[in-house]
């Protein structure tokens, strides 16, 4: 009887405890996801106490005009992930490099691909007052591990490029793949991987132009594919990356002892290179280094070539690269391309390939116009081994298609006003073609409408295909478009049909003032008034004029009548901010930054300024809590300056 009494007493506590085990041990959805997205996460980037001297090293930046495009805050984002780069810098090698110019780059690299890039970086500047030339282009439409699309430098020269870091891909995937977290976690987890790959590719360009090679270690900044475990340079990697510093240190340059030098680290590393086909170039541009300095060309014509995203520009005894018929010059281009898009679309491809090819032939560089011919020669000649032999087997696109593509040739030519005509074209016929064109298409003619700044049409060409990969590049786009440019959506400020002229005029006005030409803004900034006086464009721009016109009463008329125009604009109340601050108004300081904050919380100098002004305030729990929000969206301290 008492042994029964003991089990019925303890029977319940039993029960208790295993509900207690069970509960505790039930993990959630978003729980697992939880643990999965840590996994997720970059590795910590090695740092250390900075050198007890650090030598300061000038570079000149050109941000070209796809980068400022999908870059909101651009130039701070930029001076941001140099000031991340230099933290590894100056602990490693007692250097940090300054930025002694930023200036934009007339150019696109969606277009043309790295390779291009880079030569054309070159060409534009010598680097004979700095250096390094440091390049920025658009981020590719397709997310990649590939260092060499992500950047390229040249192995001992004084130029690299660098890529965006924006990946609708990506972002896609975690949504996808962490569908039970928050927005805020995922965002986070995003920010935190695009922060890493920004500032690891960066000193993976740079490292090569002091002769670091590839290595087999995913953990090496140094590995040929990026990879979010990257963590630090290797000791082979540090090694000659000293090596390279020391020798442009030195008041005269010694190909000869640097070659040396160089081939002794090379042998002594040579366990921690990619493969033997890396050891043989280091040891082939030791060579080179010894007998005549430092070599010019990249490190692997094969590396760079792969890079390119769209066919290579043909060689001199490519069938396309005839010469230029005596009855084409070079004035006549916009004519015969017109005349080639006419034929394509009326179906004379024979004719449209006569058209177009002494001007292909005329300009091997252009990637999309070489492209183009290409089509047309596989339409007009589709069996003849020369069309085989410079073209491939591509397939035989269908006008709709071929529309959006010449698209793309007049936006590599610069003429912006043909591309749209030619865009309004195609999206009517793919309206009506039958059968409908698949969604890849909707998808690519939606990141063409968005590149030329027809966001409403873009927008509209995505809804038909949501899921292309086009499509989502195209939203991403002119969000970022919309922002930059005061677009207003479903506004009837500026017409549907104008969309790509007021667009291309904001940011066009934007680079006068990034270029401290102050004058050729305000002269923008009335000339968009003018055209579209009901638009947030106009007073955009002024506001922006007079941030670096230097008056303050101006500051404050114009950014105020600009923070009413354009509410979502983060400038107009980030300058009134700063306006208010040095007038020591610290109470409307703050309630600007906060406003700007709230509309841009990837801009890192909003937050700083911000704590700076709590810190006038005696604000220490407001100040506690932005550090706070700041950690879990930076993963480090706020450090506030004003």
């Amino acid at each position: 009887m008492s042994s029964n009494r003991r089990d019925l007493r303890t029977g319940p506590r039993t029960l208790c405890l295993l509900l207690l085990l069970v509960t505790a041990c039930w993990r959630t959805k978003a729980d697992i996801q939880r643990d999965y997205a840590r996994t997720l996460a970059p590795a910590r980037l090695a740092t250390a106490p900075a050198a007890a001297a650090v030598r300061a090293l000038p570079v000149r930046i050109y941000v070209a005009d796809d980068y400022r495009a999908e870059t909101l805050r651009w130039r701070e984002r930029i001076e941001a992930q140099l000031a991340r780069a230099n933290q590894i810098l100056e602990a490693q090698f007692g250097v940090r490099l300054v930025a002694k110019e930023t200036l934009p780059w007339a150019r696109s690299g969606r277009e043309t691909g790295l390779a291009a890039a880079l030569g054309d970086l070159v060409a534009k500047d010598p680097a004979a007052d700095v250096e390094w030339v440091v390049g920025f282009v658009s981020s590719s439409e397709l997310f990649s591990g590939s260092h060499e699309q992500l950047g390229m430098a040249r192995i001992f020269g004084r130029h690299l490029v660098l890529r965006g870091v924006i990946s609708t891909d990506e972002a896609a995937a975690l949504r996808e793949t962490l569908d039970a977290l928050s927005d805020r976690e995922r965002d986070a987890l995003l920010r935190e991987r695009q922060l890493h790959r920004e500032t690891a590719v960066f000193l993976h360009e740079w490292a090569h132009t002091l002769g670091a090679f590839h290595e087999r270690d995913d953990e090496s900044i140094l590995s040929p594919r990026y990879h979010p475990s990257a963590a630090a340079f290797s000791a082979v990697a540090a090694r000659i990356v000293r090596l390279g510093l020391d020798q442009r240190a030195a008041a005269a340059s010694d190909g000869h002892a640097w070659g040396r030098a160089y081939r002794a680290e090379v042998e002594r590393g040579r366990a921690a290179a990619w493969d033997e086909a890396t050891v043989a170039e280091a040891l082939a541009l030791a060579d080179a280094l010894e007998a005549q300095g430092p070599p010019a060309p990249p490190p692997s014509a094969a590396r760079a070539a792969a890079d390119l995203p769209i066919p290579a520009p043909p060689a001199a005894s490519s069938p396309l690269a005839i010469a230029p018929a005596a009855t084409s010059a070079p004035g006549d281009e916009g004519a015969a391309l017109s005349l080639a898009e006419t034929n394509d679309r009326l179906g004379d491809a024979a004719r449209a390939w006569r058209a177009v090819e002494p001007v292909a032939a005329r300009h091997p560089e252009r990637g999309y116009l070489q492209e183009y011919a290409c089509h047309l020669r596989r339409k007009a000649e589709p069996s003849a081994p020369a069309t085989r032999a410079a073209c491939g087997t591509g397939r035989k696109l269908p006008a709709t298609e071929a529309s959006v593509l010449f698209s793309r040739v007049l936006v590599e030519r610069g003429d912006r006003p043909g591309a749209v005509a030619a865009l309004r074209r195609a999206e009517a016929a793919f309206a009506k073609a039958t059968p409908p064109p698949p969604a890849a298409a909707w998808g690519e003619l939606a990141l063409a409408l968005s590149v030329v700044g027809s966001c409403t049409a873009a927008e509209r060409a995505a809804a038909r295909a949501p899921s292309a990969t086009g499509s989502r590049s195209a939203v991403s786009v002119c969000a970022r478009t919309r922002i930059q440019a005061a677009l207003p959506a479903a506004d009837p400020s500026v017409d549907l049909e104008r969309e790509p002229e007021y667009v291309d005029a904001v940011l066009r006005g934007r680079s006068d003032v990034d270029a401290g030409r102050v004058a050729a803004a305000r002269s923008a900034a009335a000339a968009l008034e003018a055209a579209f006086p009901r638009a947030p464009g106009g007073p955009l721009v002024r506001c922006l004029a007079e941030a670096r016109g230097g008056d303050p009463a101006a500051m404050r008329a114009a950014c105020a009548a600009a923070d009413r125009a354009a509410p979502r604009a983060p400038e107009p109340p980030f300058v009134l901010g700063v306006v208010a601050g040095h007038e020591g108004r610290w109470p409307d300081a703050r309630d600007h930054l906060r406003t700007a904050l709230e509309r841009d919380q990837d801009d890192e100098g909003t937050w700083a300024r911000l704590g700076a002004v709590y810190e006038k305030l005696g604000d220490a729990k407001e100040l506690e809590r932005l550090d706070v929000r700041y950690r879990t969206r930076f993963g480090r301290t706020l450090r506030p300056w004003w």
